[in-house]
């Protein structure tokens, strides 16, 4: 959901996030890096579709599409779910 939403801001904003918030590391999988996250981001823009492969909790994979209203309002929508 994070990559989803992040995606459609730019550099600077991102940035902004990043500095205030941090990469806080919250399973064995999280990006904690800033290049990472935005060779990630890039993937996202790319594709129009963030995955989540256990790096916000281990064990749960995700899928997040950044959904942008015709307000111009971005709304990421995701889906979780447990791996077996």
């Amino acid at each position: 959901l994070g990559k989803a939403m992040l995606s459609r801001f730019d550099e600077d904003r991102v940035d902004e996030i990043l500095d205030r918030h941090g990469l806080p590391k919250t399973a064995e999988r999280t990006i904690t890096a800033q290049e990472e996250l935005k060779r990630a981001l890039q993937e996202v823009q790319n594709e129009g579709v963030a995955f989540n492969r256990e790096e916000s909790i281990d064990g749960i994979h995700g899928v997040g599409v950044p959904i942008t209203t015709c307000s111009a309002t971005t709304c990421p929508i995701s889906l979780r779910a447990r791996e077996t």
